[in-house]
């Protein structure tokens, strides 16, 4: 069984839902155990030579590579041209929650739908909340470093299965279970970060009991406040900024 923590770490870490201090592009370096400029670019260099294709095998561990390479250069655009199309859906749909939903609708969320939902309002106005898109919204979060530098070089690729035009990555810290997932969709394999997101759902709802608070948007607040320089304005628990 995956333990909780690192299905934690590998949702929260390849999405934008928390992060920790973010680190200039310049002092940045590749995931551990990857090789620059990634662990395959050696082989894509070598099919582009010799007109080798490459493994289903090769290619899952390329864009894997790609993907972090883009977080880490603070990329977004390259970054959203590695997900699939059904992640970017998701963003979309946190994006009409974030317009919308009330308190009592955010209490009928799952964890990571509150925190996600609160995050947008913590960082963006209404205005800028409707002009948004999901593909937008992805782009932001990575180009604003939602995402933890740390955490992602810390992911080590283990075992890549594949399954027809579905594939899955392990990871080092427990090899025999894949946690990120990867569809086969123009223009290639492409990260499904969506799949991964429930993952997060045991641990959260355990941290949450531990932490002591009664309510559990008081708690996301929290995290958001420490992951901030600024308050929470507590109105955006009803809608965001006018």
């Amino acid at each position: 069984m995956l333990p909780a923590r690192l299905a934690v770490f590998a949702v929260l870490s390849m999405s934008f839902a928390c992060t920790t201090t973010s680190t200039p592009a310049a002092q940045q370096q590749p995931p551990e155990g990857v090789r620059e400029p990634g662990p395959s670019a050696v082989p894509a260099a070598l099919a582009v030579e010799t007109g080798t294709p490459l493994t289903d095998d090769e290619a899952v561990r390329q864009r894997f590579a790609a993907y972090c390479e883009a977080v880490l250069a603070r990329d977004g655009k390259k970054a959203l041209g590695l997900v699939d199309r059904r992640t970017i859906e998701l963003y979309g749909e946190y994006l009409g929650l974030a317009r919308t939903v009330d308190r009592a609708g955010l209490l009928r969320l799952d964890w990571m739908g509150k925190m996600v939902v609160l995050r947008i309002r913590h960082e963006f106005d209404a205005p800028a909340i409707a002009a948004m898109t999901g593909e937008s919204l992805f782009v932001a979060g990575v180009e604003h470093g939602w995402i933890s530098d740390a955490s992602v070089r810390g992911m080590q690729v283990a075992q890549v299965t594949v399954n027809g035009a579905s594939a899955g990555i392990s990871l080092v810290q427990a090899p025999s279970v894949p946690v990120l997932h990867f569809i086969k969709e123009p223009p290639g394999w492409q990260l499904s970060l969506w799949k991964t997101f429930p993952l997060a759902e045991p641990l959260m709802q355990k941290m949450f009991v531990e932490s002591g608070k009664q309510d559990p948007l008081e708690w996301i607040v929290s995290i958001l406040e420490a992951l901030s320089p600024r308050q929470f304005d507590r109105a955006r628990l009803d809608g965001p900024a006018r």
